[in-house]
């Protein structure tokens, strides 16, 4: 079989990762010949090329109607997937013009797709006003890459956040909770990993985002935050850092809604409504090891069962072969 992967200029943009390029190695095992076009390069792609492929992947790439028509109507069997509320974005709104461009292109993907692939349930109701075959693959990882630190830490305790600039206002709002729990237990140290340093009054530690040291950076942590706002984007969010905390072994504290309630139970997790609840959350973890132990195992046990690489690589294969 032939693929033809259309991903997002940005290489390393966390859905391409996530939703693709760590699945590589098993196509190839499955002999799955696969060829990347980035969303640039599209404009050139003759119709002869187009359908020499079996199959062609869009991974959230809302590129203009008529690179799109063309592709489209080329190729054999046509799969468009995506992991976020792409038709809407976090903070200020898109402006008219601009949103109404949005949702065409995403709409005509939506319509003229063979299938269309989400990540939680929010996605799909989204998309099956629009499309008649949508099907849910949960985000996933590797198991055996993301995995429990073994060495034991008799020191302070961490917290930490990690996440992309785009999201880093969900972390600055809860600044009165962090600043009180940093000011209240002498042995906590917040840590924050990201590609911008977010504006924060208490003391934390700023760990410039950086592919390779992201494993290492998760299981530093001892307890793993989710701030997150109630607006359409984060509703629609199956946040891929929970899902790196609980491989880790690590209890989640956040404000758990939409995509992240499909994943998050009390078994691994607290969730949080108000400044109370943060502070005292993870005020419970700090001050009991076997809690953090106990929610942080839970935790990798279900990561394990329903979202390692091999489980929904098996997913993605049914709809790409599908007739």
């Amino acid at each position: 079989m032939k693929l033809l992967a259309i991903l997002s200029d940005n290489p390393e943009k966390a859905s391409t990762k996530y939703r693709f390029e760590q699945y590589l190695p098993l196509f190839k095992k499955h002999n799955i010949n696969v060829e990347i076009s980035r969303r640039s390069e599209l404009d050139a792609l003759s119709k002869e090329k187009i359908e020499s492929f079996d199959i062609v992947v869009n991974f959230r790439c809302l590129i203009n109607l008529k690179t799109a028509k063309k592709i489209i109507k080329s190729a054999k069997r046509v799969v468009f997937d995506f992991d976020d509320a792409i038709y809407t974005r976090p903070g200020k709104a898109h402006s008219l013009i601009t949103s109404i461009r949005i949702k065409k292109r995403l709409h005509y993907w939506l319509n003229h797709a063979d299938a269309v692939t989400v990540s939680n349930s929010i996605l799909a109701m989204y998309a099956e006003k629009h499309s008649k075959n949508v099907q849910q693959i949960k985000m996933a990882l590797d198991t055996n890459v993301w995995n429990i630190n073994q060495s034991s830490n008799t020191g302070a305790i961490t917290i930490g956040w990690a996440g992309s600039p785009a999201t880093i206002h969900y972390l600055e709002n809860i600044e009165d909770s962090l600043t009180e729990l940093v000011a209240k237990i002498p042995n906590l140290r917040l840590l924050v990993f990201s590609g911008a340093k977010p504006k924060l009054d208490c003391t934390f530690e700023y760990h410039p985002y950086n592919q390779k040291d992201e494993v290492a950076f998760i299981q530093s942590l001892d307890i793993g935050l989710i701030p997150m706002t109630y607006d359409h984007f984060a509703l629609g969010k199956s946040p891929i850092k929970v899902i790196q905390y609980m491989a880790c072994g690590i209890p989640v504290v956040g404000n758990i809604e939409g995509g992240a309630s499909e994943i998050l139970t009390p078994e691994y997790s607290f969730s949080v409504t108000n400044k109370s609840d943060w502070i005292n959350h993870i005020s419970a973890l700090v001050s009991d090891s076997e809690l953090r132990k106990k929610m942080g195992a839970n935790g990798r046990l279900y990561i394990e069962k329903h979202h390692s690489l091999d489980c929904v690589f098996k997913q993605f294969l049914r709809v790409m072969t599908e007739n």
